[in-house]
């Protein structure tokens, strides 16, 4: 049978199938397919708006990479045995179907794209650079899209390059502002992803109120780069999650990425604290609020992925405590065994005996943003006995000198070579992780992003 005798239902399902891209072209092939071009537009109800600008590439491989890493996370999906893989690989096709690369919004832009689309109930925007103007047009397409059920603004942008005094005092925060008030007259939202990695400056007091919690089954907030670690709005989210959230019954899930204090979160009762499923603290854990964290994980028993910075403790007076959060499956640590560092308190030694040790059954994937003196400090961390069923190790290793090969970096270079062998050398105790499948690390005793590898566990 040709494709054009087929039913006009059973030829909007084939275009139901195809990416925005080849359905956006479908017009143009014949005068039938040109009639059914619009009711498949109109029937698509998820987009993926990517704004593409002259400065920047973005490829749909790092929009999928915002999905399976949370910041510091690791891509559980693919490597962690759990029923979780197959609704990723579903969303996956849904993703690459919804897709819509397009040009800088403007006016004109924008009230096409809602031509096009009339009835979106799932929205992710997805922005490299996030200046008025983009703020501007992204409120234009919420007050149309007024059905949105599920909403993730992703607004990515560490480009200080021609920020200018004046354009500090009106370009982010009003038209945030803006944006925030759209975001709380959408009466049938109940996802909301808000990643906002955008540059603020003091002057820009930003006030974040979102009554909309009140009606949300899942929020999310991330903020790395917009409110920095310490600063005096770092728990804006908090003051609207406890006005609106703890009464809405329906929240089930929060996640929260943008450096909550223990000191304000131990303020929410038990039964609100429970529906905390990401958390990432401001705080460094020491001998000094050993005691607050005891409660904190009391209270937080339902966390899948928690990230802090560990000072003056041993790695297992840590880990007691997280044997009161059961579903733990994804836990980040910087530590520090370098008692020379500049990089905060040196970790304690383990003094307890091995046999004594807690175990964290339920961690699969650990990150450990690790500063050493040694490349044996790794081993001295007895992973294998505290996370034994662990599959999954990202492990940025910054090592400035080893007292173990005899090298200082502040005095003196050493070879490539010789760097990999002490870095290599630590690696020989993640060995003993008898599960792991995967380890993600860096060659070069200075840590850093570009220099991370993947290995097998018998590459190492």
């Amino acid at each position: 049978m040709n494709l054009l005798e087929l039913p006009d239902l059973c030829i909007l399902s084939i275009f139901d199938c195809l990416s925005l891209d080849h359905l956006l072209q479908v017009n143009l092939v014949c005068k039938r397919f040109e009639t059914l071009y619009k009711p498949a537009l109109h029937s698509r109800h998820h987009l993926v708006l990517i704004p593409t600008f002259s400065s920047t590439k973005i490829s749909f491989d790092e929009i999928l990479e915002s999905f399976k890493y949370s910041q510091y996370s690791l891509p559980l999906f693919d490597h962690v045995s759990d029923d979780e893989e197959q609704p990723f690989r579903k969303t996956n096709r849904l993703l690459t179907n919804s897709v819509l690369k397009c040009p800088e919004l403007t006016l004109t832009i924008t009230e096409k794209i809602v031509e096009l689309f009339p009835n979106l109930n799932s929205l992710l925007i997805f922005q490299r650079c996030a200046w008025q103007y983009d703020l501007r047009w992204t409120t234009f397409l919420l007050n149309h899209w007024k059905n949105l059920v599920h909403l993730k603004l992703w607004f990515w942008s560490y480009e200080y390059e021609g920020y200018e005094e004046g354009f500090e005092s009106w370009s982010l925060k009003q038209y945030f502002e803006l944006l925030f008030k759209s975001i709380n007259s959408l009466p049938l939202l109940k996802t909301l992803d808000l990643n906002l990695e955008v540059p603020f400056y003091s002057s820009d007091k930003l006030s974040i109120d979102l009554p909309v919690i009140g009606q949300l089954e899942k929020f999310t907030f991330r903020s790395v780069g917009f409110e920095r670690p310490g600063s005096s709005d770092v728990n804006l989210p908090l003051d609207s999650l406890m006005t609106y959230g703890e009464t809405n019954g329906n929240l089930k899930e929060i996640i929260l990425q943008n450096y909550p204090s223990m000191e304000k979160l131990l303020q929410l009762t038990p039964p609100f604290a429970r529906r905390f499923t990401e958390l990432h603290l401001d705080d460094e854990l020491n001998s000094v609020n050993v005691a607050d964290f005891d409660r904190f994980c009391l209270h937080f028993k339902s966390l899948q992925v928690l990230s802090f910075r560990v000072g003056n403790l041993s790695l297992a007076e840590v880990c007691y405590p997280l044997l009161d959060l059961p579903v733990l499956c994804h836990l980040s640590l910087v530590l520090n065994t370098d008692a020379a560092s500049l990089n905060g308190a040196a970790l304690k030694r383990n003094e307890l005996p091995l046999e004594m040790l807690p175990q964290l059954s339920s961690v699969k994937a650990l990150t450990l943003f690790l500063n050493t003196s040694s490349h044996d400090d790794i081993a001295s961390l007895s992973l294998h006995i505290l996370f034994p069923q662990v599959q999954v190790i990202l492990l940025s290793h910054g090592s400035l000198r080893c007292t173990e090969c005899g090298y200082n970096l502040n005095i003196e270079e050493i070879t490539p070579q010789m760097g990999e062998q002490c870095m290599r050398q630590g690696w020989q105790a993640l060995k003993k992780c008898t599960k792991l499948k995967k380890v993600t690390t860096n060659l070069n005793p200075i840590s850093g992003k570009d220099s991370q590898q993947d290995f097998d566990p018998d590459e190492l």
